[in-house]
């Protein structure tokens, strides 16, 4: 297992150099990321009067805030007094110099209206609502958006929602200096996309700019704050367990995040903040896994004093395994239900979570215990050559001790030297344990 391992991270590795690293998200790279929808045109407003008034709207309402020379005055209409596009017209002209012209069907549903980002003051220039597309068997798909911006670049494009409402976030990298960079990728995105599927169809949700400082600010904050994670868990364990314990449930957390890295760089898959919480979920899953077993080690270890600890570890295993198999997959279920089902960044995280999850689990049966044993097995090795220096030495001391006599030296027998060099050795370690003591 520990060569399947290498081969997974050697392969990982390959993979991500040989498809020229990673796929570094928006995120991390200085860009715009706006959200847009894209809607046929269903009313336009013109007002002449002498207020000033501004236009908001959210999912389920309209809102006209006046400004007079008397005073404010804030107008709700609910879609739900006003069913259809239809009624709302007759409520807004009630307002003087309001004029309310439908481009689609009066009797569309006025809970399709699309809401807008920014309060719009009206003028004499039109303002166009917009309205959802209604249509479920034809709508705009992320292709041909992805035409529609390709002058611009890569921008990355993903579909939010459902598809038939033709809601996209579109995240394009600063490739310039520009001091207007936001600005204008924003007018050249609704340009693009207005010249293909037609003029005043392009919505704005939600725009975000990020700068080249911050992007980098937070990609070192979350290598920093992962190192720290790691190193807190090692304190943790240590203090919990002892330190072999430590090293082995932190060698099988670093393995999980490397192979999942590894993943993430050979399929491209976009590298954000998503997959930073994907990756610090796994540490954190693979850790429980992990500490299950090694509680159970620990168990044993006082259970089973005349065994060996190979058959410690051997049987603690098998007896979490049944718990780790049928935790992992129950949670594999709800994250692989999210993979199917969900839609846009969320689908991208429950993609890494389920490799994680396979990864996070296969390490806590295969790969943290075994380092434990290796720790263990070596220590034990050094213990017995120490044990042999030490005691060896104790029995063999019988060294030749010359005694002088009259005419020559002789040799004292082996048990002569027995009883002289055992006494000496003896004080030599002695002394040595009490220094170790001291």
């Amino acid at each position: 297992m520990f060569g399947f391992s290498a081969f997974l991270l050697i392969g990982g590795l390959v993979g991500t150099i040989v498809r020229g690293g990673f796929n570094i998200g928006i995120d991390f790279r200085a860009g715009l990321s706006e959200q847009i929808q894209i809607a046929p045109r269903a009313l336009t407003l013109t007002y002449t009067g002498d207020n000033s008034i501004e236009l908001t709207m959210t999912g389920n309402s309209l809102t006209l805030q006046t400004q007079s020379s008397t005073g404010s005055e804030r107008t709700t209409y609910a879609y739900s007094q006003y069913p259809t596009l239809q009624d709302l017209k007759n409520a807004l002209e009630k307002v003087q110099g309001l004029t309310v012209s439908p481009i689609v069907p009066p009797s569309s549903p006025t809970a399709k209206l699309v809401g807008i980002a920014n309060a719009q003051p009206l003028s004499s220039n039109p303002v166009t609502l917009n309205i959802a597309n209604q249509d479920a068997t034809k709508h705009i798909a992320i292709g041909d958006v992805r035409a529609a911006l390709a002058s611009m670049g890569s921008p990355l494009i993903q579909s939010v929602g459902n598809p038939t409402d033709q809601q996209f976030i579109v995240r394009v990298e600063e490739t310039t200096k520009s001091q207007n960079f936001q600005r204008e990728a924003t007018a050249k995105i609704k340009s693009l996309l207005e010249a293909q599927f037609g003029k005043g169809t392009v919505v704005e949700k939600q725009s975000a700019f990020i700068g080249p400082r911050f992007s980098q600010n937070l990609a070192s904050q979350t290598a920093t704050l992962t190192v720290l994670a790691l190193v807190l868990i090692l304190v943790y364990i240590w203090f919990r367990f002892r330190l072999a314990f430590a090293v082995s449930a932190i060698i099988a957390t670093i393995h999980d995040p490397l192979i999942m890295l590894g993943f993430i760089g050979t399929f491209q898959l976009e590298v954000n903040t998503a997959t930073v919480a994907a990756v610090l979920t796994i540490i954190g899953y693979s850790l429980n896994d992990t500490i299950v077993v090694f509680d159970r080690i620990r168990e044993n270890s006082g259970l089973m004093r005349d065994s060996d600890f190979r058959t410690v570890v051997d049987t603690s295993i098998t007896q979490t395994l049944s718990r780790t198999i049928i935790t992992s997959g129950t949670t594999q279920l709800a994250v692989i239900s999210i993979l199917v089902f969900a839609t846009g960044s969320i689908q991208e995280f429950a993609l890494n979570l389920t490799i994680g999850i396979v990864v996070g689990t296969y390490s806590s049966i295969f790969i943290a215990a075994q380092v434990l044993l290796l720790w263990v097995r070596g220590r034990d090795r050094r213990q017995k050559r120490i044990n042999a220096i030490k005691y060896g030495t104790r029995e063999t001391a019988a060294v030749a001790v010359a005694t002088a006599e009259e005419g020559g030296e002789a040799l004292q027998s082996g048990e002569e030297k027995r009883e002289v060099a055992i006494p000496h050795v003896e004080r030599k370690l002695k002394g040595k344990r009490k220094k170790k003591r001291k």
